[in-house]
Formats: C-alpha cells, sequence, structure tokens
C-alpha cells in the first residue's frame, strides 16, 4: 500500500514517509499529546523509526467524517521497512484516527526537525480548539453573517425583469409578422411602386 514489502533481506533499506493523520478534535481537546501518541505509539508499535511528529493545523473538513466537521492536523515522517498492512488495519479501527493518508517522500525536510522540536519543549500548548457544529447550523451561520437580504426588493427587481422580457417578446413576434408591417414600411412600398410605374 504505501511501499514495497519487506522480503526479510537484511540489506532491504528503509524507506521514509510522511504521513498526515485527521484526528477526532473530542480527543484533542482532552489531551493534545495523548492523541498524538495514539499515532506514534502505532507506528513505534509497527517498527516504525519515528523521526517528526507535529501539529500541523486545526480545520473545518470539507465533508463530515464520522460525523465530525472539523479536525485536527498531525504530519509524521517515519522510516520503515516498507509496507506494513498491520498498521493500516490499526488506524482504520482507531476511533481518534478519522483519516490518514502515507506517501514515500525521499527525505524530512530540515524544516520539519525545527518545528517538530519546538512543539516537544516542556510547556508547549497548542492552540484552542473550537467546537465542532452541525454541518448545517455552521453553514447558515456564516451565510446569516455574511447577506443581508432584502426579499422586497429582491420581489420587485424579478417582476421588472419579467415585464421587461415580455415587452421584448411581443417586440420580437410583432417584427416576425408580415401582417404587422408598420404603417411607415406600408407608405415607402407604396412609393417605391408608383415611381416605378410612373
Amino acid at each position: 500500500m504505501f511501499g514495497a514489502a519487506n522480503t526479510g533481506d537484511p540489506t532491504t533499506l528503509k524507506q521514509t514517509y510522511e504521513g498526515m493523520f485527521v484526528l477526532d478534535n473530542d480527543a484533542v481537546r482532552a489531551d493534545w499529546q495523548a492523541a498524538k501518541r495514539i499515532v506514534t505509539d502505532f507506528l513505534a508499535k509497527h517498527g516504525a523509526e519515528l523521526k517528526t511528529a507535529r501539529r500541523w493545523d486545526e480545520r473545518r473538513l470539507s465533508y463530515p467524517i464520522k460525523n465530525h466537521v472539523r479536525a485536527t492536523f498531525l504530519l509524521c515522517f517515519f522510516e520503515q521497512d516498507g509496507e506494513n498492512p498491520t498498521l493500516l488495519r490499526d488506524l482504520e479501527l482507531n476511533e481518534t484516527v478519522l483519516r490518514y493518508l502515507i506517501l514515500r517522500t525521499p527525505l524530512v525536510p530540515a524544516m520539519e526537525y525545527e518545528l517538530s522540536e519546538e512543539e516537544n519543549k516542556p510547556g508547549y500548548e497548542p492552540p484552542p480548539v473550537p467546537e465542532d457544529m452541525a454541518p448545517a447550523a455552521e453553514e447558515g451561520a456564516s451565510a446569516a453573517e455574511t447577506v443581508d437580504v432584502d426579499l422586497d426588493q429582491i420581489e420587485a427587481e424579478v417582476a421588472e425583469a419579467v415585464e421587461e422580457i415580455e415587452s421584448v417578446e411581443t417586440v420580437a413576434v410583432a417584427a416576425d409578422a408580415p401582417a404587422a408591417k408598420a404603417p411607415a414600411a406600408k407608405a415607402t412600398e407604396a412609393k417605391a411602386t408608383e415611381s416605378k410605374e410612373g
């Protein structure tokens, strides 16, 4: 799934992986370090050598995952001897890990070591995690804050637009009908006919 299978050959080189883990905000609110340890302990249990692990961000999700609309993202870099299906199964069965993505990467960015060390210093407090809201309530709240609607004005504009469209259609029908020629057009045709005869 996320690398070549380990064949048991002692010369097999470890692969470097980047893992993004989407964590349940309820667990993060209770204890950030404990929520982080769930993932790092799974990695260690399955033979991964952890290089860095840090809070990447807390965000609103594009769509609800297991009835959550917000989650905290944990970014880890680790080395492992290839694919480990039992790690993936454990991650999928854990209720704190909502989703994950593990990709092979050539190296760990130097900046990740610095950011991870900063987070591991004593006294580190992650930013507060906002409360989850139901998707409909959250969307409704944001729409109510940004849009001020005058329904009477909208109805008047729609009625005016309908009248304008109807008048344009009437003119277009009249222009297409041969019997509905304008009097000026009839007079011009009559003059043209007289000049030909005379």
